[in-house]
């Protein structure tokens, strides 16, 4: 699923709230004015009944008032053919108003009002405007009644739109910045204090990241001088040990039928702690010394490798099969004859029935081992704790370490890059 994009979810949103409440007050803007004109109409012929009114407590004889737009009428049937067929149905109630528009141009209002003596006359208030519309102060008014609630309204959603663009602008920026330092630290650069980002909380931020950088960091670094400790500390019991063996083996201890098999797993264990320590101390070197870099001939490498591991394959039923070919690398040397005896031990240690093969391909080694079917020894972490030590010490060599794990098989194919 693809991510979304913060500042482009805000802006849609900016856009959406603005543009529904833009097209709300547009539509509220027509409305109340329309719903003014209609009031100024009602409070006209308010007054005019009012004061008809007053006039006829005084004088019964008093004319009903008429004008241009206001006229009177004592009874129904005196109104207007089409506006008695516009109201037709309708309840005409006292001192309720009728609002009647009979064609574009064209508005009327009916109210019925209660006279003094006990009598409803009907005020009509009518206007044409089908006369009168090319006049210019009618042009102007469709203006403000149609286009400028329109022009007001994108106005307003561009200047909105605008405001959240530069706000965001604003705020892009030092998050980016904030982004771009979290990215660029490093360890040697952990003893400064974080750049200060503008805003309180991405000052906050940074100095969360920076002390769990820290904290990461020292870790890292216990654990590589525990490491570093631990295999100068192991080497001597362990070259002790690998000297004893050597001195056993002279003295003939492998023909001893009951002292042999204990002898066996003694030697598989001291050459393993050999190898881990010997890995262990090329991994705590410091990454800022560069490791020394020569022709190395990678197929002399292998049998070296191949024959100082092969006690693993004792007891098992394992076939090696080999596709060795002459290839010369740009590698430090005791670096790379660690890995490769690393991974070769790994396959033989981890094979139980089956096959290993070790062969070069272009510039790098290819080795797999198979098991048989059945065996279900391989996992995806079935070379153990050897591999991920030779994954650092690939990426500290230089060179590239593919894994390909499969069923019933597991690859693991070392790449050098610059050879």
């Amino acid at each position: 699923m693809a991510k979304k994009s913060l500042r482009k979810t805000i802006i849609i949103f900016f856009a959406v709230i603005t543009f529904l409440l833009v097209c709300c007050y547009t539509v509220l803007l027509q409305h109340f004015f329309i719903r003014g004109l209609d009031l100024n109409t009602e409070v006209q012929l308010a007054v005019e009944a009012y004061r008809y009114n007053e006039k006829y407590k005084k004088q019964s004889d008093i004319p009903l008032p008429s004008n241009s737009n206001l006229s009177a009428y004592t009874e129904y049937e005196q109104l207007p053919e089409k506006i008695k067929k516009k109201i037709a149905g309708k309840a005409v109630v006292e001192g309720r108003y009728i609002t009647i528009n009979d064609e574009e141009y064209e508005y009327h209002k009916l109210y019925p009002f209660l006279r003094a003596d006990g009598k409803i006359v009907y005020f009509l208030f009518s206007e044409r405007f089908d006369d009168v519309k090319s006049l210019p102060t009618m042009k102007q008014f469709d203006m403000y009644f149609l286009y400028t609630p329109l022009l007001l309204g994108g106005a307003c959603i561009l200047l909105i739109l605008s405001s959240a663009w530069f706000m965001l602008r604003r705020v892009a920026r030092p998050v980016e910045k904030l982004s771009n330092w979290a990215v660029q630290i490093k360890p040697d650069s952990l003893e400064k204090k974080p750049e200060s980002f503008i805003y309180e909380e991405l000052d906050t931020l940074a100095g969360l990241f920076h002390e769990g950088m820290q904290r990461l960091n020292d870790s890292a670094k216990r654990e590589q001088q525990f490491q570093k400790f631990a295999s100068h500390e192991l080497r001597t019991p362990v070259a002790v040990m690998l000297n004893n063996v050597e001195l056993l083996q002279r003295l003939g201890i492998e023909q001893n039928a009951l002292l042999n098999p204990p002898f066996l797993r003694m030697k598989k264990a001291t050459y393993k702690m050999h190898h881990m320590s010997n890995l262990l101390l090329w991994l705590c070197r410091d990454d800022a010394a560069p490791l020394p870099v020569s022709a190395v001939h990678l197929h002399v490498l292998l049998h070296d490798a191949i024959n100082e591991n092969l006690y693993l394959t004792n007891g098992k039923e394992i076939s090696i099969h080999t596709k060795i070919n002459e290839v010369t690398v740009q590698a430090p040397q005791i670096a790379l004859q660690i890995l490769i005896s690393n991974l070769i031990r790994n396959a033989f240690q981890h094979t139980h029935q089956g096959g290993v093969c070790i062969e070069t391909v272009d510039n790098g080694v290819m080795i797999t081992n198979d098991q048989k079917q059945g065996d279900n020894s391989i996992k995806k972490d079935s070379f153990g704790f050897g591999l991920e030590l030779s994954k650092q010490l690939a990426r500290k060599i230089g060179c590239e370490l593919t894994l390909l794990p499969k069923p019933t098989t597991y690859t693991v194919l070392v790449y050098f890059k610059d050879s």
